[in-house]
């Protein structure tokens, strides 16, 4: 039987604002398993984005619990959440993220070098990664000069550059067209069957949504239905 890499427990995630609560979460609750591919769908403002905020420890529930290959996250250490995000988490978002006076090599080496790499060890790694996706000739590019595609790839070779168990990848097509938008999904379809990534996307797209093991319907905090 396969371990769980992340699970959650009637997790909220609420916001007050005067007297006013908004729940961005309101008592969600999954598994997902070592090497699945789950992909959450919902409409803007369902909860979605939060949802994989609260399994990549980028921010805490309110209320519930959260686990990451069994570890109650509530119960680390900020340094021990930071070396999760870090070594065992890849993120890739719409906007990308990339830091954008440096060029698509040095984004790549960062994770490298908040893990203590020298920087030829981190680039020598980043431009492995980068070649992997097709980039040898954008090495040196800052993202600027780069097109949406190809800032997405950087993206993913960010995420990918210190080998971590999962990818966490919140709208990655959002902004690309639908030609690319394929070449991406094709893309993160093979880190998970091929490198056995654990992948949990975030869209509002089911056609994006389509290819993934397990589809999960998130709607005003709750998770409606999952289906394969």
């Amino acid at each position: 039987m396969a371990e769980i890499m992340f699970k959650a427990e009637d997790v909220w995630k609420t916001y007050i604002m005067g007297d006013t609560k908004t729940h961005a979460l309101a008592g969600a609750s999954l598994e997902v398993k070592k090497g699945e591919y789950v992909s959450i769908i919902g409409q803007s403002g369902s909860g979605k984005s939060t949802l994989m905020h609260m399994l990549g420890c980028l921010d805490s529930p309110t209320s519930g619990k959260v686990f990451v290959e069994g570890r109650d996250v509530s119960k680390l250490s900020s340094n021990e959440l930071a070396r999760i995000r870090r070594v065992k988490l890849g993120f890739v978002f719409q906007s990308y993220n990339l830091v954008s006076g440096l060029t698509a090599l040095e984004n790549v080496s960062l994770p490298q070098r908040f893990e203590g790499a020298t920087k030829e060890k981190a680039e020598k790694e980043a431009a492995k990664n980068l070649k992997a996706l097709g980039l040898e000739d954008r090495m040196l590019h800052k993202p600027t000069e780069l097109s949406g595609g190809q800032q997405q790839r950087v993206a993913i070779a960010r995420a990918l550059v210190n080998d971590p168990d999962a990818i966490l990848a919140d709208e990655p097509t959002g902004n690309l067209d639908s030609k690319t938008s394929r070449e991406i999904v094709d893309l993160l379809n093979h880190l998970n069957s091929k490198k056995k990534k654990t992948l949990i996307t975030i869209t509002h797209d089911k056609n994006i949504a389509e290819d993934a093991d397990r589809k999960i319907y998130i709607k005003d905090g709750k998770i409606q239905k999952s289906w394969k």
